[in-house]
């Protein structure tokens, strides 16, 4: 068949366009972003950079043409423009100008939908001097050999400092004054004025000198300076300023900024500027600069823990648990008065059952189940009820064992052994110290259940854990008056068991790690409990919970108390090193078990204590670690022996400062006993004051810090002293030191007066005196 020419000729025309497209290289999609041409790397302010070109490819390096280039600078370059399209070669350029601030800038390119980026850098330098500023502006001298020290810059004409190797400095009247070349000037002489001349060039700016006329110094006519022999305390209190002397050869102090407010929530914050000091203070008490380590302290052969206990659930757990009581409590108390009798064990056709009970039984036997609510999250509402099995009995204890409980964790026998220990240490110590606690279950016992409920506690990898704790909710009638249905109607201690293959939540808890620390969570829940059910149904009218922080002091109380009856030391004995270690190596593993971690706490309060109070409304650890160390500080001080010292607390109807205004005697300062364990914080074992009211009787802090805890190297062969943590700041002559101090709490600083001389301090808050509230105790150290 023949086919018109014309129409051979389109398809031949056809396929030759058909060809054409399959041979054409294909442009991909950007992948590559590539500077061509960079800026000037070194352009002064205000001038131009030049232009940037990128360029953009595909994967194969062909150019992409039409893709979106964006450009960036920071304030010190501009761009423009700030957006291009890139052209066939598959490049797009922006013109870089220096802004008005010197220094190194980078100009940024991105194409748009990708996250390529390519980068050219840029230092603007400043330009030409203009101006030449000196500071201060003025200065005054108030004794012959005295210097001050002046700085001068010079700036360009947009304000940026550059340096001058051509900068002097001058006076006007060399008898008055000499100034080096640094800018340091020395009086020569007394009652004159000066100027101190900076120039670069044509040039200059000048600051005035004033050296006062013999005999007047930074005091005259503003304080009168107190003689103080070292170890001597003087309070500002009040009042603007207040006056230092360097007696014959020199002094030394430590001023103690103390918050007397009885809030621990609110801080109280004022400036003080020292004039006339000289350099830092260079007694022994530069010991007392704190430890360089935020790690937490580890005491001598202690194992390594990078586990905190988890405060903040604690909190929750206290807050939700005091509102359920408070909200409960009348009614419970009318149940408690005519609450029947506690179930029995039953038996069949003469012969004993391991039945299982509804609640904990008045009577039970080694193998019984009894049925808990675990959850720790709801108070009355959505029990999660776990079968218990019964594992030890004890004259004090039931010891119950969660069903559930990861294999491979305490045996029968260390169960014993936890009922043993309580009915032999932990109750006696508690009930005698703290007092006698409820028996709402009528078996005579405290029910302590080891249950993989508190390690559920814990999410996966979490740096903080749940060691155990005391619920409040179980001291309620779980039917009829003052209810909650979750209750398990009893009084019951929750506990962490072991882990060892991290089946709960992935978080490996070994033997010896449970095992270690569960005697001391013992106590520690122990006065929770006592505090919570005597407060509940035994001290008539009382508030149904005591505030955290002191109830949290209190059970840190009890593990110090643990301490002593297992180690047989004794309060008041000014314990230190060689006393809990050296000499006693037998029971220095009950320091290291029952008390190391309140030690821990204590230093993370001593490393910031105007941050934090032992009254803060909190269940934080420096709140924790002060409020043990301000207790077991006022009951040696006020208190022969510890006796019935501890039962009053827990026998309180009213709470927190209520509580110990109501211990510690109705006449006792509170505010002034507070400030006399921070300035203790401060002198205690250094041998500058005899004063008893500044002592730690029962603990020498600085000793133990010093030579007890510490850190290891990764080896664990050598240690390194913690020293002493409190954090002490140095103030500097002519520089302001800003104080912000929460109530009932201090901070801390040194400062040195030169021989022969006085030194002004001023206080200020804002305009006015600081709040009478915010107390300055200055120490003389030497």
């Amino acid at each position: 068949m023949r086919v018109p020419g014309r129409v051979v000729l389109a398809m031949l025309v056809s396929v030759s366009c058909g060809g054409a497209d399959v041979v054409a290289p294909r442009v991909g999609p950007p992948a590559f972003i590539s500077v061509t041409t960079a800026p000037t790397p070194s352009v002064t302010v205000g001038a131009a950079a030049g232009t940037m070109t990128v360029r953009v490819t595909d994967a194969s390096g062909a150019a992409v043409a039409g893709a979106l280039v964006r450009f960036s600078a920071g304030v010190t370059l501009t761009v423009a423009p700030d957006t291009a399209r890139t052209d066939a070669a598959g490049e797009a350029r922006t013109v870089v100008l220096a802004g008005t601030t010197s220094g190194a800038a980078t100009v940024a390119a991105t194409v748009g939908g990708t996250n390529l980026i390519a980068r050219a850098s840029v230092f603007v330098a400043a330009g030409p001097a203009v101006l030449i500023v000196v500071t201060p502006k003025t200065a005054r001298v108030y004794y012959v050999g005295d210097t001050v020290r002046f700085t001068a810059v010079a700036l360009d004409r947009y304000g940026n400092r550059l340096t001058v190797d051509s900068l002097r400095f001058a006076t006007a009247d060399s008898s008055l004054l000499r100034v080096d070349a640094s800018g340091v000037v020395t009086a020569l002489r007394p009652d004159g004025v000066s100027a101190v001349i900076a120039s670069a060039g044509p040039h200059n700016d000048t600051a005035t000198v004033s050296v006062t006329a013999a005999g007047v110094t930074p005091c005259t006519g503003v304080a009168v300076p107190s003689g103080m022999a070292v170890g001597a305390l003087a309070t500002f209190s009040g009042v603007s300023s207040g006056c230092i002397s360097g007696a014959a050869s020199g002094a030394e102090y430590a001023l103690v900024a103390f918050n007397g407010a009885r809030d621990g929530s609110v801080s109280l914050s004022a400036t003080i500027t020292p004039t006339g000091l000289t350099s830092a203070p260079t007694s022994p008490l530069d010991a007392l600069a704190p430890s360089a380590s935020a790690l937490v302290p580890l005491a001598r052969g202690a194992s390594v823990m990078t586990l905190v206990p988890d405060e903040a659930f604690h909190l929750r757990l206290r807050e939700r648990a005091g509102a359920t009581v408070r909200a409960r409590a009348n009614g419970a108390r009318r149940w408690y008065a005519t609450r029947p009798r506690a179930r029995t064990r039953t038996s069949i056709s003469g012969f004993d059952v391991a039945p299982s009970y509804s609640a904990i039984p008045a009577s039970p036997s080694v193998g019984d189940i009894v049925r808990v609510n675990v959850n720790a999250n709801r108070d009355c509402t959505s029990p999660a009820y776990r079968g218990a099995r019964v594992a030890a009995i004890s004259s004090k204890a039931i010891v119950l064992a969660d069903t559930l409980n990861p294999a491979n964790g305490f045996s029968d026998a260390d169960f014993a052994r936890y009922a043993a220990r309580f009915d032999t240490l932990v109750y006696p110590l508690a009930a005698s110290a703290f007092g006698v606690p409820t028996d709402i279950d009528g078996n005579g016992r405290v029910a302590i259940l080891f249950t993989r409920a508190v390690n559920e506690l814990t999410p996966p990898g979490a740096s903080s854990f749940v060691a155990g704790f005391f619920y409040g909710r179980d001291l309620l009638p779980a039917t009829g008056a003052g209810a909650c249905a979750g209750s398990n109607e009893g009084e019951l201690l929750y506990m962490l068991v072991p882990d060892a293959a991290g089946v709960v939540n992935g978080n490996v808890r070994r033997i010896g790690f449970v095992d270690s620390m569960t005697t001391g969570v013992l106590a520690h829940e122990m006065q929770h409990l006592i505090n919570s059910s005597r407060r509940l149904y035994v001290n008539q009218g009382a508030a149904t919970e005591e505030a955290v922080w002191l109830n949290e002091g209190l059970s840190h109380v009890a593990e110090e108390l643990l301490y002593y009856r297992e180690s047989g030391k004794l309060p008041r004995s000014n314990l230190g090193d060689d006393a809990i270690r050296v000499s006693a190596p037998a029971s220095y593993e009950y320091f290291k078990t029952d008390l190391s971690a309140n030690f821990a706490r204590l230093t993370s309060y001593l490393r910031d204590p105007g941050s934090n109070s032992p009254v803060a409304n909190d269940d934080q650890l420096p709140t924790r670690g002060a409020t043990w160390s301000f207790l077991r500080y006022a009951a040696d001080q006020l208190y022969p022996a510890d006796g019935d010292v501890w039962s009053r607390f827990d026998n309180s109807t009213v709470t927190g400062l209520g509580t110990l205004q109501a211990v510690f005697g109705g006449a006792t300062d509170l505010s002034q006993l507070f400030q006399d364990w921070a300035v203790t914080n401060l002198l205690d074992d250094t041998g500058l004051s005899a004063n008893a009211r500044f002592a730690h009787r029962s603990w020498n802090f600085r000793n133990l810090f010093g030579q007890t805890f510490g850190s290891y190297d990764d080896t664990r062969t050598v240690f390194t002293p913690l020293g002493y943590p409190l954090a002490v700041a140095a103030l500097a002559d002519g520089v302001n030191a800003r104080v912000r101090v929460r109530g009932l709490s201090a901070s801390y600083y040194r400062l040195a007066v030169r021989g022969g001389r006085e030194a002004l301090l001023s206080f200020t808050s804002g305009l006015d005196a600081p709040s009478p509230s915010l107390q300055f105790i200055l120490v003389r150290t030497k």
